[in-house]
């Protein structure tokens, strides 16, 4: 570790003459016994001398730093002071703090204190030595220091003068006199100098000047004043450059960058002359792009310079020109060139959005998708072009665009083709100035099958003396919104249907009994098809035709625990204790057969809309039995993952779904399980209603209090080897009521109707809102408690409740809410079966199960 030796200077010097006479050093060099130390390595001292000057009793001069590096490796001190032969001079500061750093790296600074000296020049030696840790020098540098005083100063020191010929003659300067009160003069070597006063008793200011009369132009010329008093000079530098006529412009180059097609900014220029002289310009452009506002004018007029790429036009890239200037002064010509620049970037169209899909996610969303376009180009309009694939249609398919967006609708042309998933684009072209612009944007339309519906695909008729329904109408619909013209036949004589139509039209059916058998089903189907579809739509009709009025009320007393509605027959489907399900006929009351072996228990049951299937739940082993209602066969059950303890059966988009009660969706035609699911609630205990037209189903939790009930979007698309869509869940306004048992939902899907222990009435819910959480809209009247809700084919609702004493447990809606009728089924202290009321396919009678126990069949109709 290397030291500093801290101690007066003059001791320092005395410890240095001890240590060079015990090394044989000597002052400075080396001797024959031993080496040269002022050459020795590992100390290096920069710089080599240093100089100060200052006038005599004025301001002492700035300090001066010493650099010091060590890199002997046995060093371990550092000494700054003097020579042995040299006396420490009293103007140079030796305070021991100047020594600062560490390591190998040190600062000495040189400092001055005092200029009260007589004038004159003054010189002394500083030595810096290393020593090892025993004292002994190992090497030392010298540095000279020198230091004048001066009886006069001047400041500043130099000056500087400009003129531009033809201006007046520069302004004077002052310089400042410092020093002893002696007297002094001054003197200057070029004729071209002045200083007044030139003389004086001492200090104080004189002015200088330059006369360039005379002088060329075009060049600098330089001089000097000398100030002497007693003896002493200080001197002045001076110079003085004379500068030709010549223009002065606010802007020597101009740079224009920007987007090719919009508006770049102008650019003034100020225009004068460098002495301040009037003078008549004339400019001129170097490029046809480069625009000037005027070609001529005076130092109080600006030239405004400004770019168009249209003149050319130019593509995006540099480009570089010139505006020229001319004009005379005194009689001799004016020329000066303002270099430009110019950097125009290729300007860029925009889609919004970058990418399109037409048909939406289910492929029957014809309506348009606006894209919007937008050029980078300000307010500036450039005209486009475009081209589409053939299944695109533009709403425009050229015309102008500027940052202003524009929007083109897109909609999708279905012409020839077939369902599927078609890709292409929309190419978007404009010519900008020199830069051909162009966007491609992906295009993807998803078609689906195109369809005929009918709303209902199953009608019952019934003909009896006093009570018949013999015409229904239904709805022919497009899955796709279009309009298709369609035809329809009935297989049979006592059918007769409307032969044509177009979609969003009626097709009306009409039943003629006469001269068919009494007491016998007639089953017929229409068959509805349109060359522009890809299917053929059926309806099955059923025809009852009987030979008696039936009784108003058939009560049979046999204990049954489930009971479903056969949609196109007279028959009601009921299952107890046991494996069979047992078909009575709603208007004779009499058992018509029996079908055996369908589970090991049978549970809920639901039937397809046509009559053609029934679904029973096996209780005990877990499964889905679907049974074939034209053979009454039984066939190979389904394997849901749990127990599915509820059922209900819809068409979405024409394709036959089950629902269960634990979550899963299956085809109704195969038994297999879709992969979109829904809440399967408490271990399944979730009773399941879907609408008629297939558009939403909803669930209601029948295992907790307060209950839960929530609505789903369902469709069904063809599109990547078909696809089942069940949308986000949506559940009713929480806390409503407790102890659910019952829910329906209307044909169209927009209002989910429910049967709860409480309150007292059955709540009514908008199922489509766009809210957050489906509101109650109506509240239908009853009695404690409410353990029914079902919704006819004709769209009436009703609304059952588990009552033992009330005068009242079926209450009949129409389907906006209005009361219709009202019905005492169960016997005194008995009551209604959670969720066991069906109604017959035609309308007119309705099933119940109760505790008496009885099945009970109920004229409500027609």
């Amino acid at each position: 570790m290397i030291t500093r030796v801290c101690c007066s200077a003059q001791a320092l010097c005395v410890g240095f003459a001890l240590a060079l006479a015990a090394c044989g050093g000597g002052g400075g060099g080396g001797s024959s016994s031993g080496p040269d130390l002022s050459t020795a390595p590992g100390l290096t001292v920069s710089p080599a001398s240093v100089s100060f000057a200052a006038v005599h009793n004025g301001a002492t001069p700035p300090t001066q730093n010493i650099q010091i590096t060590i890199s002997r490796a046995g060093a371990a001190g550092l000494v700054v002071g003097f020579p042995p032969s040299v006396t420490p001079p009293t103007w140079l500061d030796q305070s021991p703090g100047n020594l600062s750093g560490g390591g190998s790296n040190w600062t000495w600074t040189t400092a001055i204190v005092s200029t009260s000296l007589a004038p004159g020049t003054y010189s002394t030696t500083v030595r810096v030595a290393i020593g090892d840790a025993s004292r002994n020098i190992l090497a030392l540098r010298d540095v000279q220091v020198s230091y004048t005083i001066s009886s006069i100063g001047a400041s500043p020191n130099a000056l500087s003068f400009s003129h531009v010929v033809g201006s007046a003659a520069p302004a004077a300067q002052s310089v400042t006199l410092a020093g002893d009160p002696t007297p002094w003069t001054a003197s200057a070597n070029q004729p071209w100098i002045g200083v007044t006063p030139n003389s004086g008793p001492g200090g104080g200011t004189v002015s200088v000047s330059a006369d360039p009369s005379g002088l060329a132009a075009g060049g600098t010329y330089s001089g000097m004043i000398t100030f002497t008093s007693a003896g002493n000079t200080t001197t002045v530098n001076v110079s003085l450059s004379v500068a030709a006529p010549a223009f002065q412009t606010s802007l020597d180059n101009l740079s224009f960058s920007g987007i090719n097609g919009a508006i770049l900014p102008s650019q003034s220029l100020n225009i004068g002359m460098n002495n301040g002289g009037a003078v008549t310009w004339n400019a001129s452009a170097g490029a046809g792009w480069l625009v000037l506002d005027r070609t001529s004018g005076t130092q109080s007029d600006p030239l405004v310079v400004s770019v168009n790429p249209a003149n050319g036009p130019l593509a995006s890239g540099p480009y570089s020109s010139t505006v020229t200037l001319t004009g005379s002064f005194g009689g001799s010509p004016l020329n000066k060139t303002i270099n430009v620049a110019m950097t125009l970037t290729k300007a860029t169209l925009t889609i919004n959005p970058a990418s399109v899909t037409l048909g939406g996610s289910n492929g029957r969303d014809l309506s348009g998708v606006p894209v919007q376009l937008s050029l980078n180009s300000g307010t500036n309009l450039f005209a486009w072009n475009s081209t589409a694939s053939s299944f695109i249609q533009r709403s425009l398919s050229s015309g102008n665009v500027s940052a202003t967006p524009l929007t083109v609708t897109l909609t999708p042309s279905i012409g020839v083709l077939l369902s599927g998933t078609y890709s292409g684009s929309v190419n978007f072209t404009l010519q900008v100035n020199g830069d051909t612009v162009s966007n491609n944007l992906p295009v993807t339309f998803n078609l689906d099958s195109h369809r005929l519906l009918v709303d209902g695909n199953g009608v019952a008729f019934a003909s009896t003396p006093t009570l018949s329904k013999l015409t229904r109408t239904l709805r022919v619909r497009d899955n796709l919104g279009l309009a298709a013209n369609w035809t329809a036949s009935s297989d049979q004589a006592w059918l007769t249907v409307s032969p044509s139509g177009t979609t969003d039209g009626d097709l009306v059916l009409t039943a003629n009994p006469s001269g068919l058998p009494n007491d016998t089903v007639n089953l017929a189907t229409v068959t509805i098809t349109s060359p522009d579809v890809e299917n053929t739509e059926k309806v099955r009709v059923g025809l009852w035709v009987g030979s008696t009025t039936p009784t108003p009320t058939i009560a049979i007393n046999t204990a049954y625990a489930e009971v479903a509605a056969d949609p196109i027959r007279p028959y009601a489907y009921l299952a107890g204790t046991g494996s069979d399900i047992q078909i009575y006929n709603v208007y004779t009351g009499l058992l018509v057969n029996t079908i055996t072996s369908v589970a090991a228990q049978v549970g809920a049951m639901t039937v397809s809309h046509d009559g053609s299937t029934l679904y029973a739940v096996d209780t005990t082993n877990f499964k889905i039995v679907p049974v074939n209602l034209d053979t009454r066969a039984v066939g190979a059950p389904w394997l849901p993952t749990s127990l599915p303890l509820f059922l209900d059966y819809t068409r979405a988009n024409g394709t036959e779904l089950v629902l269960s009660g634990n979550g899963q969706i299956f085809n109704a035609k195969t038994g297999t399980a879709y992969a979109s699911r829904f809440d399967g609630g408490y271990y399944g205990y979730v009773v399941v209603a879907a609408g008629r037209g297939g558009t939403r189903f909803c669930t209601l939790n029948t295992g907790l209090s307060p209950y839960s009930v929530s609505c789903y979007p369902v469709d069904y698309t063809s599109l990547n080897g078909g696809q089942l869509l069940v949308g986000p869940e949506k559940s009713g306004v929480f806390g409503i009521g407790s102890n659910g048992k019952d829910v329906a939902v209307n044909a169209d899907g927009t209002r989910a109707y429910v049967a709860s222990g409480a309150p007292y009435a059955f709540s009514v819910y908008d199922a489509a809102t766009s809210q957050g959480s489906m509101p109650v809209v109506q509240t239908l009247p009853g009695f404690p408690y409410p353990n029914i809700v079902e919704i006819a084919a004709d769209g009436r609702i009703f609304a059952g409740a588990s009552n033992w004493y009330d005068p009242v447990d079926v209450w009949v809606y129409d389907p906006g809410g209005a009361a219709l009728a009202t019905y005492r089924i169960a016997g005194y202290a008995k009551s209604l079966l959670d969720r066991q009321l069906k109604i017959s396919g035609d309308g007119i009678r309705m099933i119940t199960l109760t505790d008496d126990p009885a099945l009970t069949f109920t004229t409500v109709g027609p």
